[in-house]
This record gives structure tokens, sequence and C-alpha cells, in this order.
């Protein structure tokens, strides 16, 4: 299978379709006939859902702190070096069936690669009839290091049916962000939105509700969750281990045969799939 085509997922009535070549994104994914993707923008950061390795969000002064060293990593968006080193790169299949797809990258292993911790970062993608299980995945090939990820759905604020998006975050705890848009260490009572926060997600569990549409739950074991809503056309949910420059204060650490690991599963109802379940019974 070529880097350069698109894979394309289905199981049930929903459908994934997956591009390596394109930071190993999910540029599309229709349930029950409603495309629930968002292409914001042209801009590699504003459309679909790509994974975020081997870190989330900005980084404080655009490095990467380990070990009493500071590894300078490049701008990727504006002024920022943002949401990784791999949304902008090709990856390659390692496996795919009709209904799963594994992606992998190397990093720090090319000439001229200013990640500095020769690893593997892996993607998988895969459908149920009513869910998509995602996971990823940084192996080290022989040093430590810190690494946080996360993945970047773009949602759609109005499906084709129904009602406006409405969030569904249990969480009260919201991150203070700095005049930096990064996080401060407080912490202060979950206000009303627009959001570009991040928030505690102590449950694991996120959602969307569509009116008369769909509802998309979250389950993750990632602890935090990142929400951008000030478009009036899309909204961002994004599961991460740690928040934006976790990486340079409180990281996990890959090393030889234990790697950084995230994963999350996101299921849907809808009317029609009820409708279709209850005539299959």
């Amino acid at each position: 299978m070529s880097e350069d085509a698109a894979v394309v997922l289905r199981a049930g009535r929903a459908c994934l379709t997956v591009l390596p070549a394109s930071g190993g994104r999910a540029s599309s994914l229709v349930v029950d006939g409603l495309e629930l993707l968002a292409h914001h923008d042209d801009t590699p950061s504003g459309w679909g859902w790509f994974p975020m390795a081997p870190w989330p969000g900005r980084l404080a002064g655009n490095a990467v702190s380990w070990d009493g060293r500071s590894h300078p990593m490049p701008a990727t968006h504006h002024q920022w070096a943002i949401h990784g080193r791999v949304y902008q790169s090709r990856w390659r299949v390692r496996a795919a069936e009709a209904a799963a797809v594994e992606l992998g990258i190397e990093l720090g292993t090319a000439a001229g690669d200013p990640w500095p911790w020769p690893c593997e970062v892996r993607a998988r993608w895969q459908l149920t009839g009513t869910s998509l299980v995602t996971e990823l995945e940084v192996v080290s090939h022989g040093d430590d290091f810190p690494a946080e990820l996360g993945w970047h759905p773009w949602f759609r604020k109005v499906l084709d049916v129904g009602g406006p998006a409405e969030l569904d975050l249990p969480s009260t705890s919201m991150l203070v962000r700095g005049e930096d848009y990064l996080p401060t260490g407080q912490r202060v009572t979950r206000g009303p939105g627009p959001y570009d926060d991040t928030f505690d997600l102590p449950g694991g569990e996120v959602g969307i509700h569509w009116p008369g549409a769909l509802d998309l739950r979250c389950r993750t074991d990632c602890a935090y969750v990142v929400v951008f809503d000030h478009k009036p056309d899309a909204l961002c949910v994004e599961p991460q281990t740690g928040p934006p420059d976790w990486i340079n204060r409180a990281p996990g650490v890959v090393s030889v045969g234990h790697p950084r690991v995230a994963r999350a599963t996101w299921t849907w109802s809808s009317p029609l799939s009820k409708a279709a379940g209850a005539l299959q019974a």
C-alpha cells in the first residue's frame, strides 16, 4: 500500500478515512451518513483529526529541556513550535485491515531532524460498529527522554441535521492560561466559554451532543482535555496526557521497553443507529 494513498476503514454504519501522507490524520469520519470532521482552514493544524507527539500544544520558548540541555524546536504554526513533530509529516503504514490501520513514523534518526532522541511514534485507528478506538505510542530506540501525547480533532459545530454542538464536560477544574497561552500552574473553577483552555479530566470522559443528530462520548486514559471553540464552524476537543508545555514541567519518560502510551475510545449513538439496532433486534 502506498503511503500517498488514503486508507478507508469501514464498520457498521461508520467510515473513517486516514491519510498517512498528511500527518497520519483522519480527514473524514462519517457516522450514519453524517460527516463529523471539520476542515476549518488549509493550514496543517486546521483540519481533520491528527495525532500530536511527542508533545501536544505549545512549547515555552519553542524548546524541549531535558537533562540540563535545551533542544530548540522549529516553529510550525505562526511563531509557535506546536503540536509536536508528526502532524505535518509522512507516516508509513505498518499494518492495515478492513476496519483498522496502524501507522508509524521515525523521529531523531534522519540528518537535520531537531528531535534529538531516536524513536518511533505509532498510531492506531480502529473502527467498530459503534466506536472509534485510537491509540498513540512512543517507543525509544535507546535513550530515555520525555514525551507527552494527544489528539487534535476538528469537529463540525453543526451537522447536516439537528442543532448545534453542545459540549459535555464533567470537569469543574480549569488550568489558568497566561498571556502566552500556556498554563500558569494555577487552577480555577471552570467558567463559561468560549474556551481555548485545558481542563482536568479525572473521570476520563468528555462528550459532544448534536441535538437531534448524534451523541459522541470519549473515554480516555488521558488526564487532561483541551477545548477550543472560538470558531463559528468548528469545535476541538483534544484528549492529552499532559497540558501544553508539560513535556518541560512534569513529563512522562520513555525508555527502552517502557513506551509512552495513550488511548481514547469515541463511542456514538444517533436516532438512526438506535432505529437500526431496534430493527435488528
